[in-house]
């Protein structure tokens, strides 16, 4: 079980330097010529490096929340944490959570805060709906957080037990679960002006 994680990168970009918002926004401008991402079709775009880190039922077109699972249902989460477990950058605007696409993610983290890790894990219920569940990770560097420690050991436990997965792929109920709108790829992302600005 992963209670933190443990890469320079990601502590770097939780942990903070103090640069001010207009040092920052300077930052964003140079470094943005460097961003080259083009189209964006494939599952692990979005996913943050975690080398470091610790046959389904009928397939349907149904909506795919992400979220923490309903306790109205018995649920699993996906016994392969290489494949079904992602670790991606995110941030929450107006009760939303949108995935930033780590090239973006590397710009902007110096100059918003809120720019936060989270790990999506996979999670079907017992009558085969499926969903992504995104759990929050601790801070490098903070004091443990025993809210993140017991969801972490909930969804471990949860890699057991018995419900099928469809035939789906991840990429496929990620993009179900963050459409495109909810995906930030480029510096010029109205959310960066709304958080900028309030506006």
């Amino acid at each position: 079980m992963v209670n933190q994680i443990n890469n320079p990168t990601l502590e770097n970009a939780v942990g903070g330097n103090g640069a001010s918002s207009a040092a920052a926004a300077k930052d964003d401008d140079d470094m943005s010529v460097d961003i080259e991402i083009g189209t964006v079709d494939d599952a692990d775009e979005y996913t943050i490096d975690q080398s470091h880190a610790d046959g389904g039922g009928g397939d349907d077109l149904q909506k795919v929340f992400a979220g923490r699972p309903s306790e109205d249902y018995y649920w699993r989460t996906h016994p392969n944490k290489d494949n079904e477990w992602k670790l991606v950058w995110t941030i929450m605007f107006e009760d939303a959570t949108y995935l930033v696409h780590p090239k973006v993610a590397e710009v902007k983290r110096t100059s918003e805060r809120k720019i936060r890790p989270l790990q999506l894990v996979r999670c079907v219920n017992v009558k085969g709906r499926e969903q992504i569940w995104p759990l929050k990770l601790d801070r490098p560097g903070k004091k443990r957080n025993e809210c993140n420690a017991s969801a972490l050991m909930v969804a471990e436990r949860m890699r057991e037990e018995w419900p099928k997965w469809t035939q789906r792929t991840f990429q496929q109920l990620r993009d179900l679960a963050f459409p495109e709108d909810r995906r930030i790829n480029t510096l010029d992302h109205p959310v960066w002006r709304k958080l900028a600005t309030g506006k």
